[in-house]
């Protein structure tokens, strides 16, 4: 069961005690929940927050909205020119011979390590 802690009627209790609210006198909008230390209601002070909140959020999406319409869009690329379209034949025997060069560095890089380490 929850204890009720007693919240002071003036500002001065307040600061007696050590406490952050005070009861005091109804805020101009009618609130009687209570008002900080510093005198403000603290029922107008969050819907203030809240309302500053929600409109900082809504300007932040309409400007990401708004950047995200900016962006410029990716073009399609233009066609092959000729000359690269006959290209191939010849890069794949490049590739094939630089492959077949690279594996056999590779294989004696292997064996060697292996020879090194035999006791």
């Amino acid at each position: 069961m929850k204890s009720k802690v007693k919240i002071p009627a003036t500002r001065a209790e307040a600061i007696q005690t050590g406490s952050k609210v005070y009861l005091g006198k109804p805020c101009h909008a009618g609130h009687h929940e209570g008002r900080n230390l510093s005198g403000g209601c603290i029922v107008c002070h969050r819907a203030t927050v809240s309302k500053i909140y929600c409109d900082a959020r809504d300007t932040q999406q309409a400007e990401w909205a708004s950047q995200e319409a900016r962006k410029p869009r990716l073009k399609p690329l233009p066609p092959l020119p000729d000359w690269m379209t006959l290209q191939p034949p010849k890069v794949k025997r490049i590739r094939k011979k630089a492959d077949e060069s690279y594996a056999g560095e590779a294989e004696d890089n292997i064996a060697a390590s292996f020879r090194d380490r035999t006791p």
